[in-house]
């Protein structure tokens, strides 16, 4: 004779490993240090640190290159920079770290 609830606590038993597994990543990923949009607006209008075109600049680093403009400000090593994707010479994707130090 089958018990429907050894069947249930089984099934649940077996999968709960499972959504750790597919879960676990992408919790892990949003404590990374970086700030919202709208966050680092607020702090390049209180000059905490430059604007996204200011910091390319100051790297040499052409606008045009910039492959999405959904750039992260993110703390490294205590210091604030901007991750962004560039084109390399190759038309590849290649993600960077601008300093965004303000004045």
């Amino acid at each position: 004779m089958k018990n429907p609830l050894l069947n249930t606590l089984a099934a649940i038993c077996t999968a709960l490993p499972l959504v750790f597994v597919v879960y676990g990543p992408a919790t892990a990923q949003v404590s990374t240090g970086c700030i919202s949009g709208r966050e680092a607006q607020q702090f390049v209008e209180a000059r905490r640190i430059l604007s996204l075109d200011r910091a390319l600049q100051a790297a040499g680093v052409a606008a045009n290159r910039i492959i999405s403009r959904g750039a992260e400000v993110c703390d490294i090593d205590g210091s604030p920079y901007y991750r962004v994707n560039i084109m390399d010479e190759y038309g590849d994707s290649k993600p960077i770290d601008l300093p965004a130090q303000g004045e």
